[in-house]
């Protein structure tokens, strides 16, 4: 080492001063020819003497040789399957030694490099490399070329490719060699590419960067179209953001933001879109009457300009609200009418997450075997497309069937599948949503100290995203468990809890439901007259809301309060004709086996009760559940035992 040398190193005050320094010298023994091919080989990613011909055209007869020299210095090593590449420590000093102190020559090997990988664009990482190249030689960005590759890449779920070029484009940014418009909508697309693996507070981080950006060029200039049109679509993003973060009222007023430039701007896509995203918070709000006004402007605009895909997302989501106000059978229309046309363009998420809501309509429907099919078509078309929170959510939905249909062990397999994807991508809501409905499960399989963890589990997921519904319907389920366990004081104690957050939500089935298990509770607790008064409130409500079921539980809990066993029976019979006119044969069996039977033989109507019981074994083979079939065999036993000691 020379002593200029080291007298230089020795003044250096950081380590990347000292590796310039030390870079700078071994340069400075390369010949011209071989220091020029060095420079050009810093600005891409890798090269080969092709790459090196096109950057420096003047030495394209030596780009062999001088390919084959570079490979001998100590900065220079292999790029798997490309060529070589510079160490990134070397590369980077050397790039920004280049920019800094001849900009224009940094600018000339980029267009070079631009217009070869321009031509060679076939691959993802040659058409990354172009790009990387483009937004710095592009002054006048547009970035039309940037934006449909990420547009294509984005609706394909190629998410390795997107988040590598959106890395590429960021190194560009952090060396300062980006324009501003530029610069935006690299971070808009890296808000789109944290999004579309759930990673939301990212995403947020980068939306309001672009955010700024856009806003920036306004400052020192008249904002063009273009940047105004990237303030409104980022807006609209952060709104899609809070939204999934349950920020509704934030995203609310981003979206009204969004919508102000969409219609100033005159652009009637972005006008439509935020439309539809404002009715998709309204909904979520329990303001269904104003989503279902905003969804239909949003069609309106979607049909006149042709958007068809617009179309189907928001004649889905009508179908969604539809849905929830009981207007079962016009939300099967408009959902077969969008599942049309997602399978016409090609949507498959679309048609996947319309498929899954047809099988939503269906179950609520009680046609439980199509929904289930319609739910395994889904589940499909989302493991294809790796769409993994529509796969949770399908697992879930088929997981509620199955419990339905009796079919537990499966329902808990499935629910269980579930509650991983939920974990893995942050959706809480989901999980908390899994684990209650996993604690149902293990409640209806005997296993109720593992379906309290459960439920406490979702209990403290709901209370810290403040899903007041959520927390509602698990202090209920709570509450059943503990009645069932025999802690009855702490039983009714979460079930007043439960009462009062559905009465303060006007959730009046959730409160139908909990007058009922409180009634139960009173019951077991020898205070009749009291069950029998929350009994009598919680018929009122299922009668006035059209709750048959509901209604038929209630009526069996009041029948087998009465004194009188001829009233009871009344009721009980009641019960079961409700029972037989809504279909389930599991509460026509239970209501025969446990109570109507009970009460003939109490009355002396013996020939009446061996009919019901074995009307009841019929029923239980047919659904089938054995536990039903065994307990009523076994009473027939108990009767016929009794006949022949008399």
């Amino acid at each position: 080492m020379n002593s200029e040398l080291f007298q230089k190193l020795a003044k250096a005050q950081t380590d990347e001063e000292r590796s310039w320094i030390v870079t700078e010298s071994l340069l400075a023994t390369l010949s011209p020819e071989l220091a020029a091919a060095a420079w050009a080989a810093v600005v891409p990613h890798w090269f080969n003497a092709e790459i090196l011909a096109a950057l420096r055209p003047e030495l394209q007869a030596q780009s062999s040789q001088l390919y084959t020299k570079l490979q001998a210095l100590s900065f220079v090593e292999e790029f798997a399957d490309r060529g070589h590449d510079v160490h990134d420590l070397t590369r980077n000093l050397m790039l920004k030694h280049l920019w800094q102190e001849h900009q224009d020559e940094f600018i000339t090997l980029s267009q070079r490099a631009a217009e070869y990988f321009g031509r060679n664009n076939q691959q993802p990482e040659t058409q990354i490399e172009w790009l990387y190249h483009l937004i710095v030689v592009d002054r006048e960005w547009k970035g039309s070329e940037f934006w449909n590759l990420a547009q294509n890449w984005d609706n394909s779920f190629r998410v390795a490719e997107l988040e590598s070029l959106i890395a590429a484009l960021l190194e560009q940014i952090a060396a300062e060699r980006v324009e501003t418009l530029a610069k935006a909508e690299v971070y808009y697309w890296a808000g789109k590419a944290k999004f579309r693996v759930y990673k939301a507070k990212e995403a947020l981080e980068r939306y309001e960067e672009a955010l700024a950006f856009y806003r920036n060029i306004g400052v020192s200039e008249a904002p063009p179209v273009e940047a105004r049109l990237g303030e409104a679509n980022t807006l609209q993003a952060i709104g899609d953001v809070l939204q999934f973060l349950d920020r509704r009222t934030e995203a609310l007023e981003r979206y009204e933001e969004a919508l102000a430039f969409y219609r100033d701007i005159g652009d009637r896509l972005g006008e439509a879109n935020t439309l539809r995203a404002i009715g998709d918070v309204l909904q979520f709000l329990d303001r269904r009457t104003e989503a279902l006004e905003r969804y239909e402007e949003a069609l309106a605009f979607y049909r006149d300009i042709g958007a068809r895909l617009g179309e189907a997302n928001t004649l889905q989501a009508i179908g969604d609200v539809l849905q929830f106000l009981k207007r079962s059978t016009e939300a099967l229309e408009r959902y077969e009418e969008a599942l049309a046309f997602y399978r016409d363009i090609g949507d498959r998420l679309g048609e996947a997450n319309t498929l899954r809501a047809i099988g939503d309509v269906l179950q609520f429907l009680d046609r439980r075997t199509e929904a289930l099919e319609r739910y395994e078509e889904a589940l499909a078309f989302y493991r294809d497309i790796g769409a993994r929170l529509g796969e949770a959510n399908t697992l879930k939905a088929i997981g509620d069937v199955l419990q339905f249909l009796k079919r537990s062990t499966e329902a808990l397999e499935r629910y269980e599948e579930a509650l991983a994807f939920y974990r893995d991508i942050g959706a809480r809501l989901g999980e908390a949503n899994t684990l209650r409905a996993i604690g149902d499960v293990l409640q209806f399989l005997d296993r109720r100290t593992e379906a309290l963890e459960r439920y406490e589990e979702a209990l403290a997921f709901y209370r810290d995203i403040g899903d007041r519904l959520g927390e509602a319907n698990t202090l209920r389920a709570i509450g059943d468990v503990l009645q069932f366990l025999k802690r009855s004081t702490e039983a009714l104690e979460r079930y007043e809890e439960a009462l009062a957050f559905y009465r303060d939500i006007g959730d009046r089935l959730g409160e139908a439901n909990t007058l009922r298990a409180i009634g139960d509770v009173l019951q077991f607790l020898k205070r009749s007259t009291e069950a029998l008064e929350r009994y009598e409130e919680a018929l009122a409500f299922y009668r006035d809301i059209g709750d048959r079921l509901g209604e038929a539980n209630t009526l069996q809990a009041i029948g087998i309060l009465q004194d009188d066993l001829t009233v009871g029976l009344e009721y009980c019979q009641a019960a079961l004709e409700l029972y037989r006119q809504i279909g389930t044969k599991y509460s026509q069996s239970r209501n025969l086996i446990y109570f109507t039977s009970t009460i003939l033989l109490k009355l002396e109507r013996q020939t009446e009760a061996i009919d019901a019981l074995n009307r009841a074994i019929e029923l239980a083979k047919e659904i089938p559940y054995q536990y039903f079939v065994e307990d009523a065999l076994a009473k027939l036993k108990k009767i016929q035992s009794s006949d022949s000691n008399i």
